[in-house]
C-alpha cells in the first residue's frame, strides 16, 4: 500500500513539474551567472552549462588579463517559447559579454563585480521573432576552502525588448506563441543566485540556483526560477603550471 502511495505521489510531482516548466511561453528567464571564474592572471577558463528545466545549454569562456581584471563571454540556448515552426536546435538564445573585476584573498574570501552587455532572440526562426539586448551589474561574494567553494550573487539586469516585425497588427502579434509584442520596451530584473561547487584537480563542478524577484510593474512574462550545473576547466592549470597534468605527461614521455 505504501509503495503504491509513494509511486502515485512521485507521478503527481513529476506532472506538476512538467506543467510548471512547459505550460506557457515566456520572454525571459534567469540564466547562469558567471561568478568566481578566475584565480589569477593568465587563467583561461572554458565551461559548459546545462539546465534540464528549460533545455538550457550553454558554452562560455574567459581570460584573466591581470590578478584583478578578466573578460568573459557566454552563449546560452534555451526553450521558453512555443515554436510553431517545428523544433530547431536554437530557438531562443542569449549571448552575454562581461568585464569581471575580482579579488581573491589569502583567507579564501572572494569578491567580484561583473559589468556586461548581452544580445539575444526569441523564436528566431519566425519572422515575428522578438529581439533582446540587456545590460547587467553583478556583485559577487564567495568563499573558497580546500577544494570546495560557496558564493552568492545579486544580478541587476536592464533588458530592452523589440521586434523586427511592424507589418502585422499588434493585437494578433501579442497573442502569437504567447509572446507579447515589444516595441522598445525596457524592463529591469533583480536576480539573486546561490552556488556551491567542488574542484577535482583542474575541473570545477558547480550547481547554481537562481530566481527573479517579482517586479509588480513588469509587463514581461518570465520564468521565475532556474537551476543548473556547470563544468569548468582552467587551461592554465592544465598546460602551464609546473604540476600541470600535461607537463607531467611530457616529462614522463
Amino acid at each position: 500500500m505504501n509503495k503504491n502511495i509513494k509511486h502515485i505521489n512521485f507521478k503527481h510531482i513529476a506532472f506538476v513539474l512538467y506543467l510548471f516548466t512547459c505550460s506557457c511561453s515566456s520572454s525571459y528567464l534567469p540564466l547562469n551567472q558567471n561568478v568566481m571564474k578566475f584565480e589569477k592572471k593568465g587563467d583561461i577558463v572554458v565551461s559548459s552549462y546545462i539546465s534540464p528545466l528549460y533545455f538550457d545549454l550553454g558554452m562560455s569562456g574567459g581570460y584573466a588579463i591581470s590578478d584583478n581584471f578578466g573578460v568573459y563571454s557566454s552563449f546560452n540556448n534555451f526553450e521558453i517559447t512555443q515554436d510553431r515552426n517545428g523544433y530547431h536546435f536554437i530557438d531562443d538564445f542569449m549571448w552575454d559579454n562581461e568585464l569581471i573585476i575580482y579579488k581573491k584573498y589569502k583567507s579564501g574570501l572572494y569578491t567580484g563585480l561583473n559589468v556586461g552587455v548581452g544580445f539575444g532572440g526569441l523564436d528566431i526562426h519566425d519572422s515575428k521573432r522578438n529581439l533582446i539586448n540587456r545590460q547587467c551589474l553583478l556583485p559577487t561574494l564567495g568563499v573558497h576552502y580546500l577544494n570546495n567553494s560557496r558564493h552568492a550573487a545579486l544580478s541587476c539586469r536592464f533588458a530592452r525588448f523589440g521586434s523586427n516585425t511592424f507589418y502585422i497588427d499588434k493585437p494578433y502579434l501579442s497573442k502569437y506563441n504567447g509572446v507579447p509584442f515589444y516595441e522598445k520596451n525596457v524592463d529591469y530584473f533583480i536576480e539573486p543566485a546561490i552556488s556551491s561547487g567542488f574542484t577535482l584537480d583542474i575541473v570545477k563542478i558547480e550547481m547554481q540556483y537562481s530566481v527573479i524577484v517579482k517586479n509588480p510593474k513588469s509587463s514581461i512574462n518570465y520564468k521565475s526560477i532556474n537551476i543548473g550545473w556547470t563544468a569548468s576547466v582552467n587551461l592554465r592549470k592544465l598546460f602551464k603550471d609546473k604540476n600541470a597534468p600535461v607537463s607531467k605527461l611530457r616529462w614522463t614521455l
